[in-house]
């Protein structure tokens, strides 16, 4: 990550951090078994 690991994503900037992205699904509950 670019910034802290505190990145906002939503539907207009989730394109900006990946890694903040993953992180947001990892914690909405995703596995990597899915």
């Amino acid at each position: 990550c670019a910034g802290r690991n505190d990145c906002i994503i939503d539907k207009i900037r989730r394109k900006n951090c990946p890694a903040c992205r993953l992180r947001k699904c990892f914690k909405a509950g995703m596995t990597l078994e899915a």
